[in-house]
């Protein structure tokens, strides 16, 4: 598969405030709680955003590694989509 080929599936992963990630490693399970856009500067067009995660640990171990609060969009989608976290839209669990 190429390159083009991942980017373009990103695209087709929609993330909201108050979905849930489960990284499918630890178990561990967060919301995600905002989106805020990051102004590069450079060019007009180059904005990233980033989400803010709320991660719930239980029993957290020691030897657990803690999973990032803020995280890159694009870096995230592509985490759902080759199998690091699932992702569950919070319209679809009550």
């Amino acid at each position: 598969m190429t390159t083009e080929y991942w980017r373009e599936r990103v695209n087709d992963v929609i993330l909201r405030s108050g979905d849930m990630i489960v990284d499918c490693i630890s178990g561990h399970y967060a919301v995600l709680v905002e989106r805020v856009k990051k102004d590069v500067g450079y060019e007009s067009e180059s904005n990233i955003y980033f989400w803010r995660v709320n991660w719930s640990y239980l029993q957290s171990d020691y030897r657990d590694t803690p999973n990032p609060d803020w995280m890159e969009e694009d870096g995230l989608k592509m985490s759902i989509l080759v199998g690091f976290y699932d992702l569950y839209s919070h319209t679809s669990y009550k």
